[in-house]
């Protein structure tokens, strides 16, 4: 569940996410997931869901199975970081290999890593699938600015 000042400033930040201004300020903002302390970049709108904890079931999950599954975490569709978020925080020392398609959100999230001096962190640009393909990425708005995207059409 998100804390109430967490939800606050969501709330209020959402209806400036596509306005200029927030554009155009880029601020940085911090969220804390599973007891770390995170910087959460806005760029250009993206990284809103970032702020706030959700999906605690994820991270009851992660912190079961990461210990008792060595290697890599990897993450098919990084979108804007949220569970890199969650394994780092529960595991701060495994390796996370994301991969992720659209480009705005490769860049957020190797912006994030960045901005937070993650550890063992590989970001792969491609999307991963059953065969070897050029194909079409589809861009519709989602939960932030420019990062929803789908093959299908």
């Amino acid at each position: 569940m998100m804390n109430p000042l967490a939800r606050a400033a969501r709330a209020a930040l959402r209806p400036l996410k596509h306005s200029r201004l927030v554009r155009a300020a880029n601020p940085t903002l911090s969220t804390t997931v599973a007891g770390r302390r995170y910087r959460i970049l806005l760029i250009n709108g993206m990284g809103l869901v970032n702020v706030g904890m959700r999906e605690q079931w994820m991270v009851d999950v992660l912190r079961l199975l990461l210990p008792v599954r060595p290697g890599a975490f990897v993450d098919i569709g990084a979108n804007v970081g949220q569970t890199l978020l969650k394994a780092k925080a529960v595991a701060p020392e495994v390796a996370y290999v994301g991969f992720e398609p659209n480009p705005a959100s490769a860049y957020y999230v190797s912006k994030l890593i960045e901005a937070n001096a993650l550890p063992s962190c590989t970001l792969v640009p491609v999307g991963v699938g059953a065969t070897t393909e050029l194909a079409a990425l589809h861009f519709y708005d989602d939960q932030d600015a420019g990062v929803g995207a789908s093959l299908a059409a």
